[in-house]
């Protein structure tokens, strides 16, 4: 049985019963739902297969696939992030794979999409960024040591303009730490011109920060 639940109260928003056998036999290690709770993707335990469910009617699709680390629906796509570094894009049902993009291997957790972004996290305390659209890596954040790699969990804001990192800690409270990352282009523009007090152009812009800037960089 798959239950979908709205995650701000708990309410029941679908369930579906009776799916065939490899639905009820998969156990989830990772599990992804597209935007308008039509297809379900899950993770097997042992990482070499990810099945799609239809929940309207029922019909479920496996994909084979080398290790997986980590899935994810964006739009209409289904992100397969490969345990050796591939990222494989598919529609939303898993009938055809769109195309596979480059990818930094060994990714513990993730992704976690925003806008325009990937997040994910490497094998040691490390934030990976990439682009959405490319797959480019564009950058690395640094993550507070956790009790194991697999120690952090990470997911955007409903807007996807805010990264929530959780990371469990080796003490004996069990305690942790919480970290929200604004990756918001228009809150560092608001930054660069509280620093610079003037507008910035495209060319500063680039020096900085090392890729195409926003549209717009006026000050306000």
């Amino acid at each position: 049985m798959i239950r979908v639940q709205d995650a701000s109260n708990g309410t029941v928003l679908r369930t579906l019963r009776g799916m065939g056998k490899a639905a009820v036999d998969t156990h989830s290690s990772g599990v992804a739902m597209d935007a308008g709770i039509q297809h379900v993707a899950i993770v097997d335990i042992d990482g070499e297969r990810v099945v799609v469910t239809d929940m309207t009617t029922a019909k479920t699709r496996q994909i084979p696939a080398a290790p997986v680390s980590g899935i994810a629906y964006v739009d209409d796509r289904l992100l397969i992030q490969q345990w050796e570094g591939a990222l494989e894009i598919w529609d939303a049902s898993g009938d055809r794979r769109i195309d596979t993009l480059d990818s930094t291997p060994y990714r513990i957790a993730g992704p976690a999409v925003g806008i325009g972004v990937l997040a994910s996290k490497g094998m040691d305390d490390t934030l990976l960024l990439a682009d959405a659209s490319s797959g480019q890596f564009l950058g690395s954040l640094p993550l507070p040591p956790g009790a194991r790699p697999a120690s952090t969990g990470l997911d955007f804001s409903p807007d996807g303009k805010i990264l929530l990192t959780a990371t469990e800690q080796s003490s004996p409270s069990g305690s942790g730490v919480v970290l929200a990352w604004n990756l918001d282009p228009n809150a560092w523009v608001a930054i660069a011109c509280t620093t610079t007090s003037r507008h910035l152009t495209p060319e500063l812009w680039r020096h900085y920060v090392d890729e195409e800037p926003p549209p717009d960089l006026r000050c306000r």
